[in-house]
């Protein structure tokens, strides 16, 4: 896998900017992201020695399977609604033969024959709604286990991250030394943004939802979204708001009840958005 392969595959998860490092470092060399004293690196290594090495492959191969399935699959609900239209079509000028041939040329027949027409294009207009409707459902649920069974394999991504996480703030609490280890001099992430860590992401509909809101309000804004953590980290925290209203809060209304500092961190920007 080349580099920017990883780097988009890890931007899809929802993994941006310095956390990338985090799976773009081999184990032995985590340390050094966060600047350990010495004291904090022995224990990375103790306590982390179960920790097993990010393997991109087997995310890539997981999700190779899922883009397979879902072009097949995809293919079959496409072939059956060809099917389905052209069925529609012929039988629709079946019908209309069959009508020009039972009803008779006389001027007398012309408004019977127009009706009857008239009745069987309907009928095949019908037909064909039907068909486009039951198209979009199946792509509408194959989009949905779609996003199922990429969310479970890019589970591996979160989960990995999530470890590393924990047995960072798990290192901070049992030794809170200042930094300044010789692990490959790297400028490391400073705690505060390891303690920003701790938040949980909204998940199904109620994930898409929050999602969905969210990049309405930036577009009508035209303001860029925040990026990596600070995004999901806003997703949570409209999430729980919203559950909290019983369903009934908007995004734009959560934006309005923000502090300054919030909003200016949510917005990515130095100044206050415009209010309608």
């Amino acid at each position: 896998m080349t580099p920017e392969e990883l780097r988009k595959m890890l931007e899809n998860a929802g993994i941006t900017g310095d956390a990338q490092k985090l799976f773009t470092t081999t184990k032995e060399n985590i340390p050094g992201l966060f600047n350990f004293t010495d004291s904090q690196s022995e224990m990375f290594r103790n306590l982390g020695i179960t920790l097993p090495e990010f393997n991109p492959t087997l995310i890539k191969e997981g999700l190779d399977e899922v883009a397979a399935y879902g072009k097949e699959q995809a293919g079959f609900i496409g072939g059956k609604f060809t099917t389905g239209m052209r069925d529609v079509t012929s039988g629709l000028g079946s019908g209309l033969l069959n009508i020009a041939q039972k009803v008779g040329r006389g001027f007398d027949v012309f408004g019977a024959r127009k009706k009857l027409f008239g009745e069987q294009r309907e009928l095949a207009s019908e037909a064909a709604d039907d068909l486009r409707t039951k198209f979009d459902t199946s792509m509408s649920l194959l989009d949905e286990k779609l996003g199922a069974r990429r969310a479970t394999v890019r589970k591996g991504i979160t989960d990995y991250r999530q470890n590393i996480q924990n047995l960072v703030q798990s290192i901070y609490a049992m030794d809170p030394g200042s930094g300044g280890g010789d692990n490959n001099n790297q400028e490391g992430f400073a705690q505060t943004d390891v303690d920003d860590w701790n938040f949980e992401m909204p998940d199904g509909a109620e994930k898409r939802y929050a999602d969905t809101m969210a990049r309405n309000w930036y577009s009508e804004n035209q303001l860029p979204l925040p990026s990596g953590y600070k995004y999901e980290r806003m997703l949570s925290d409209f999430t729980k708001a919203y559950q909290n209203s019983s369903s009934t809060l908007s995004f734009a209304e959560w934006m309005e009840s923000q502090n300054p500092e919030e909003e200016d961190e949510y917005t990515n920007t130095g100044r206050r958005v415009i209010r309608r």
